[in-house]
């Protein structure tokens, strides 16, 4: 697989403000994939839905096709009694593929989050790259200020650092190649991130995310080359390559938390 520059790029404009413009017409494939997906929510989810949204790469290309990997969706819903993030079961992935591919050939992954609203109002930087496709309050944003962000992303990042390890624990307990990309790009989208914002760019875009590492932390460039490598070929790789990987991975993220060069990062080299 090859890394490709995906992913919608918000740069600021006269007012520093990051500006989404959401009001799409979404295409034909994409509505019944969508479809598929919250039929078989609704026929197994006993939740009542406040609104539904789309965001990631099939928001920002305007398209779903044989190069989309997922589909990203996020159930907002107020039943208290449910946990306030799950996300759609894994069990049910097949029928929704299988699915698709009837209708149109191919299929792509389905991500579905279902959260409590509160959680998702919470989440400034998610509500910003979000759009509504069905419910009643649009709780999604369109503008948002640079400082505003960039606050919203510092009070977070302890969290999120937390999360990018356990995320690389769940990866090697699981042993799903599925959870090994998973933890990757959450852990661009929290350090590379946070780079492109000070520069004035926001993007979710792994390729952009990547990049901007590679340009801010050039001593870890053999290691973050190795990361992206793991990302785009996980398949090719036997389970202790993936342990090794995975290792050096979480030592890379340690020192660009903590600030400085760890002794211990594993000299990893399978390609």
């Amino acid at each position: 697989m090859k890394l490709k520059s995906l992913g919608k790029v918000f740069e600021l404009d006269p007012e520093n403000n990051f500006v989404y413009q959401k009001n799409k017409k979404l295409s034909r494939v994409l509505i019944d994939f969508i479809n598929i997906t919250l039929n078989c929510f609704a026929q197994n989810y006993n939740i009542d839905v406040h609104s539904i949204y789309l965001r990631g790469s099939c928001l920002d290309r305007d398209v779903v096709d044989k190069d989309t990997v997922d589909i990203d969706l996020i159930i907002v819903h107020e039943d208290k009694s449910v946990q306030s993030t799950i996300w759609l079961d894994e069990k049910f992935h097949p029928e929704i593929i299988k699915k698709m591919e009837e209708l149109h050939g191919f299929s792509v992954l389905p991500d579905i989050d279902i959260q409590y609203k509160e959680i998702f109002l919470s989440r400034m930087d998610i509500r910003f790259y979000s759009m509504k496709i069905w419910g009643r309050d649009d709780l999604s944003i369109s503008t948002i200020r640079r400082d505003i962000i960039t606050e919203h992303l510092d009070k977070l990042h302890d969290n999120k650092f937390n999360y990018c390890i356990l995320k690389i624990k769940q990866a090697k307990k699981d042993f799903c190649l599925m959870t090994v990309r998973v933890s990757i790009k959450f852990f661009y989208r929290t350090f590379g991130l946070k780079v492109l914002v000070d520069s004035g760019v926001l993007t979710r875009s792994v390729y952009h995310c990547h990049n901007a590492l590679i340009e801010k932390y050039p001593r870890y460039s053999n290691e973050l080359n190795n990361i992206l490598d793991l990302f785009l070929n996980v398949e090719s790789y036997s389970k202790q390559q993936i342990i090794d990987s995975l290792d050096q991975m979480q030592a890379v993220i340690k020192c660009l938390y903590y600030g400085k060069p760890s002794p211990y990062i594993l000299k990893v080299c399978y390609k």
